[in-house]
């Protein structure tokens, strides 16, 4: 498994990734085309995306008309491998949730999450692991490895309500809640940094994600388990 060291999260908009899509090394880009409408470009592996969406009157019925509902255009273009958003004259923060929904789907996950990320019911995040010149890769790889160990040992997806999906370099996450998502995304970060316990870190993020999270948990939790319950049938 390929994960990556030093950990800059971004999200690519012009550079191309190479992630793992089970034993299949695919090209995963986020190319920005400024012209008269702004479109984000998101390629995929047949080997991870949703069977489902593969057939053209499923994403018609399933996938367009929920990003149209708020003033978005997502197309499926299958020879190419690429799922094409445009953003028009929409505003700064649903298109943010809406390459969020475009990473999920291109990440294997199925119609039901668009919605929700878009509504902000369910939080997204794409991290993308960047390898920093004092890691050397054996290394980095073998942090990731015992992050996804340790993650699962303690339990921490089911405890802080989220779906966590990994590959070579990057990590999709669903969650009930906005601090969940990013407390995730901390702990990634000095974990496979190995430069920190994981358990002080566990222990201190959960106290700060008192609050806020407990509330979005009460009010996301039932469509989160729902929508996670359906993924799991259709798999």
């Amino acid at each position: 498994m390929h994960h990556a060291s030093s950990i800059s999260f971004f999200l690519q908009l012009a550079d191309k990734n190479e992630i793992g899509c089970g034993g299949v090394h695919c090209n995963i880009g986020f190319r920005l085309e400024r012209m008269f409408k702004r479109t984000d470009v998101v390629e995929f592996c047949k080997d991870v995306i949703c069977k489902d969406l593969m057939n053209n009157e499923v994403w018609k019925e399933q996938v367009e008309p929920v990003f149209e509902k708020h003033g978005l255009t997502c197309r499926m273009d299958e020879d190419k491998c690429e799922m094409i958003l445009e953003t028009t004259n929409a505003d700064e923060d649903i298109i943010h949730k809406a390459r969020h929904a475009v990473y999920a789907l291109s990440s294997g996950l199925s119609s039901g999450w668009v919605e929700p990320i878009l509504l902000e019911q369910i939080y997204c995040d794409m991290m993308t692991l960047k390898e920093r010149h004092t890691m050397s890769e054996e290394q980095l790889l073998s942090n990731y490895d015992q992050f996804i160990d340790i993650l699962n040992l303690h339990d921490i997806p089911t405890k802080w309500h989220c779906h966590v999906l990994y590959f070579e370099k990057r990590i999709i996450v669903v969650a009930t809640s906005f601090e969940a998502a990013g407390s995730l995304r901390t702990l990634v970060n000095l974990c496979v940094r190995g430069t920190h316990s994981f358990e002080d870190y566990v222990e201190r993020l959960e106290r700060e994600m008192e609050g806020n999270h407990k509330e979005s948990i009460a009010k996301n939790l039932p469509l989160f388990k729902s929508v996670l319950l359906m993924e799991k049938i259709n798999k």
